[in-house]
């Protein structure tokens, strides 16, 4: 082979060498550019962001399970009634109906209800006051105990 056909096959090969010698260089490419990194984090950054929102919508709507009792009320009415009996028998009254109202409020814990003292709350939503309920379960069960 001569300088002549080196050159002539490639003309960047430097003379005397061989065509076959030089192995061809490749293409360097960059994988990803900038811009296709911004892309992928900005389509994370969003798909992250309607995963929250979508967890937030759904356990939003949970509400706790509140129950609010007028404590005072129940206990006047109590009063009221053991203050004409003697000193024994009203503490008996006293013991029987903090017991009961003991059991009454802890089945309502029991089924995964919050009980609060209604004189402590600003608001309550209605249907959440079960005072009166509470009395009548008092009243079935002194009139159950007599």
């Amino acid at each position: 082979m001569t300088e002549a056909t080196v050159s002539a096959e490639d003309p960047t090969a430097a003379p005397g060498a061989s065509a076959e010698a030089v192995p061809p260089t490749p293409k360097v490419t960059a994988p990803m550019g900038l811009a296709h990194v911004m892309l992928i984090a900005v389509a994370c950054s969003a798909l992250s962001g309607v995963v929250a929102w979508k967890f937030a919508v759904t356990h939003a709507s949970v509400q706790p399970r509140l129950v609010a009792v007028d404590f005072a009320r129940l206990a006047n009415a109590q009063i009221e009634k053991a203050s004409n009996k003697p000193r024994e028998e009203a503490l008996k009254m006293a013991t029987e109906f903090s017991t009961a109202l003991n059991a009454v409020t802890k089945e309502y814990a029991d089924r995964g209800y919050w009980v609060i003292d209604s004189d402590r709350v600003l608001a309550i939503p209605f249907g959440n006051d079960i005072t009166d309920e509470v009395t009548a379960r008092l009243s079935k069960s002194n009139a159950a105990g007599k």
